[in-house]
């Protein structure tokens, strides 16, 4: 990602061809995330992706269930 605040947009979505379990992760992410996890329009999770400089070390975070779409919103 390699953006640090200030930034001039909230977010990203992430639309995916298929359904399956997605995992991200915080390398080169120095903006802490909130994701959501969608299986089309539905919301099936959501979870939290701190920065790496909170985190000191790479952290997965992956979707509940199988989802197609991801909304990452900056937090």
């Amino acid at each position: 990602m390699n953006y640090r605040k200030p930034v001039d947009f909230d977010g990203m979505i992430f639309i995916f061809p298929n359904k399956e379990i997605r995992s991200f992760w915080n390398m080169d992410t120095f903006i802490d995330l909130k994701l959501y996890w969608l299986n089309d329009e539905k919301i099936v999770g959501k979870s939290d992706l701190l920065s790496i400089e909170k985190t000191k070390d790479p952290l997965y975070v992956s979707s509940p269930k199988a989802v197609n779409k991801v909304i990452e919103l900056i937090k």
